[in-house]
C-alpha cells in the first residue's frame, strides 16, 4: 500500500478507533482539545509555507521546464514553458489556496453543527498533506530524487490509478470496435444483392417514362387482340367448307 492510499484510509481508521475507544467528543473539555489541535496543525502549515516562500524569493532558479496545464472550461491540455522558480511559486500558491479553503470549510461546519470529528481529522490530514508534498521535500528536507522531479506528478492514490487505467482501456476497446464497424460498412454495401439495385433503379425512373412504358404494353395487348379477331372468320369458312364436303359424300 503506497503512502497516498494510506492517507485516504487514515480518516476511516481514525473514526473507527475513536468509536471503539469510547472517547466522547461532545464534552466541552474534549472539544477544546480538538480545537487546539486543529489550530496547531493549521499554524504549523502556515509557518512552513511562509518559510518556503522566503526561500523561493531568496534563491531563484531560471532553468526552463515545460509544464502541461489543463484549461478548466474546455479541458484541453496546453503546454507552456516557465522557470523552476515560477513553477514552484505557482505550486506554493495552490497550497495556500487549498489551506484557506479547508480551514474556512472546517470552521463553518464546526460553527454550524458543533461537530468535533472533522476538526480532529483535519488537524492530522492538513500537516500530513504538506509533509508529503514535493515542495516540502525539496525546500525543507532537501530531497533530490526522481520522485520530486519537476513538473510534479499528479497526486493520485495507487488504486485510483488502476481504476483509471481500466476505464481508459475499456474506452480504447470501444473506440476500436466502432472503427471496425465503420470500416466494414462499405464492403457490406458492395455485396448487396443486384435485385436491390434494380429495384432502386426502377424506383428512380421518372413518371413520364413509366407512363410511356405502360402505354406500349397496352398497345401490344390491343394488337394481339385484333389479330385474334381477324383469324376467327377464316376458321368459320373452313368449317363451312368441311360441312359441304361431308354432304357431297
Amino acid at each position: 500500500m503506497d503512502l497516498k492510499t494510506m492517507k485516504m484510509m487514515l480518516p476511516m481508521v481514525g473514526m473507527f478507533a475513536i468509536s471503539k475507544s469510547g472517547i466522547d467528543l461532545t464534552t466541552t473539555k474534549n472539544i477544546q482539545i480538538v480545537r487546539f489541535a486543529f489550530a496547531s496543525g493549521v499554524g504549523t502549515v502556515v509557518l512552513l509555507l511562509a518559510q518556503m516562500y522566503l526561500q523561493l524569493i531568496s534563491k531563484k532558479n531560471d532553468e526552463k521546464i515545460t509544464v502541461e496545464t489543463k484549461e478548466p472550461m474546455t479541458g484541453k491540455v496546453k503546454k507552456e514553458q516557465m522557470t523552476i522558480s515560477e513553477y514552484d511559486m505557482s505550486e506554493l500558491m495552490k497550497q495556500v489556496k487549498q489551506l484557506c479553503m479547508q480551514t474556512a470549510i472546517m470552521c463553518g461546519v464546526h460553527y454550524k453543527w458543533g461537530t468535533a470529528q472533522p476538526l480532529l481529522f483535519q488537524a492530522v490530514m492538513i500537516p500530513l498533506n504538506l509533509f508529503t508534498h514535493p515542495l516540502f521535500r525539496i525546500h525543507i528536507l532537501g530531497e533530490v530524487s526522481d520522485a520530486v522531479k519537476r513538473p510534479f506528478k499528479e497526486d493520485v492514490p495507487g488504486f485510483l490509478k488502476d481504476m483509471q487505467a481500466n476505464v481508459e482501456a475499456q474506452q480504447a476497446a470501444l473506440n476500436n470496435g466502432n472503427n471496425n464497424e465503420t470500416a466494414s460498412t462499405p464492403k457490406e454495401i458492395k455485396e448487396a444483392p443486384a435485385s436491390s439495385a434494380a429495384a432502386s433503379k426502377e424506383k428512380d425512373t421518372p413518371a413520364p417514362a413509366k407512363e410511356a412504358k405502360e402505354a406500349k404494353v397496352v398497345k401490344q395487348s390491343a394488337t394481339s387482340s385484333g389479330a385474334t379477331k381477324q383469324r376467327k372468320p377464316k376458321s368459320a369458312a373452313e368449317k363451312e367448307l368441311a360441312d359441304m364436303m361431308l354432304e357431297d359424300d
